[in-house]
Order: structure tokens, then C-alpha cells, then sequence
């Protein structure tokens, strides 16, 4: 029997299957299953939130029927990344900064979990690519962040994973000479 996640990654290779990651030709589903793995280290069981971590970029960047998301995976799942899909007209990294600012605060916490490992795992990938970047877009995300420590401060493995990608940071600002 195929489970609701399996369906999910099924679903999300294909709909990502020709896209890539940002600067790289590393295949974009790498990113919805790092941010999966991600959860699923951090003691995160519930199954609408780890299909959702799977496809929080489906609505956003591929051509994904929202209709057939509800069908599919049903309404809590797709009010999961309806929450996680910036609208188009979102651009720009200050535009991106003032749209966290206004919706994490009223994100429901299971799209909250999402989007702080879909930004942990963002700023680790940025510590490869372009170290300078990561840490602006780090403090870019405090919002995310800050909120979910506030949250799930009993999870002892958010706590590290945060701390574990603070420590990337500050060898990214050294080695900028910024330290």
C-alpha cells in the first residue's frame, strides 16, 4: 500500500522533475526531501506535516492544481502549504523580509515547523554556494526562527539543529573577515 507521504514524493518529483536548485544543477527535489529528513530528525511525526514539507513549494513554483492538492492530500495539508506559498508578486530580498515579518507571526505552527526547516536547510546550502549570503539570509529569517524556539522550546533537537546552523554562521562571517 502506497502511504499519503509516498504519494507526496512521488507527486513532488514529478512536478519538480525539471527543475534545479538555485546556481547548481542539483535536482530540485533534493531540497522538499533535505527539509523532510530535516523534520523527521527533529522528532516531528505528524504525517499532514511531513507531506506537506514534501510539496511546501508545489503551489509556489510548478504548475501544481491547488483543486487537485485538497483531492489528493486533503484540506489540512493543502492549507499547510497554502500557508508556505508566497504570492507572485513577492520579490526582491527586502520584499521577502517584510512578507515573513507579516505571516509567520499568524502561521499555524505546523507550517511554521515547515518553514524553519525549509530555511535551516536553505542556509546550509547558501554556506556552500555563497557564504555571505547565508548569513543575510539568515537574519532575514530571525522571524522564522525566533518564533518557532518560542513554540517548540521543550524540543531539544531544534534547539541543536538552530544551534548547529548558528555555528555555520559564525564560520561564514570569519571567514568573511566580518568576525
Amino acid at each position: 500500500m502506497i502511504t499519503k507521504l509516498d504519494k507526496a514524493i512521488r507527486i513532488a518529483e514529478c512536478a519538480h522533475a525539471e527543475q534545479y536548485r538555485n546556481h547548481s544543477n542539483i535536482p530540485y527535489i533534493t531540497h522538499p526531501l533535505a527539509v523532510l529528513r530535516l523534520l523527521t530528525h527533529m522528532d516531528i511525526v505528524d504525517e499532514d506535516t511531513l507531506v506537506a514539507s514534501v510539496l511546501h513549494d508545489l503551489l509556489e513554483d510548478t504548475d501544481y492544481d491547488p483543486r487537485t492538492l485538497i483531492l489528493e492530500f486533503g484540506k489540512d495539508v493543502f492549507h499547510i502549504v497554502s500557508e508556505l506559498t508566497r504570492p507572485d508578486n513577492i520579490e526582491g530580498f527586502d520584499k521577502k523580509q517584510e512578507y515573513l515579518e507579516l505571516v509567520v507571526p499568524n502561521m499555524s505552527n505546523k507550517a511554521l515547523i515547515v518553514k524553519f526547516a525549509d530555511r535551516i536547510v536553505n542556509v546550509e546550502d547558501y554556506h556552500y554556494q555563497d557564504p555571505k549570503y547565508a548569513v543575510r539570509y539568515a537574519i532575514q529569517a530571525k522571524v522564522v526562527f525566533d518564533k518557532v524556539l518560542k513554540v517548540y522550546k521543550g524540543n531539544k533537537k531544534i534547539r541543536e539543529v538552530y544551534e548547529m546552523m548558528c555555528d555555520l554562521l559564525v564560520v561564514d562571517l570569519d571567514l568573511n573577515g566580518i568576525l
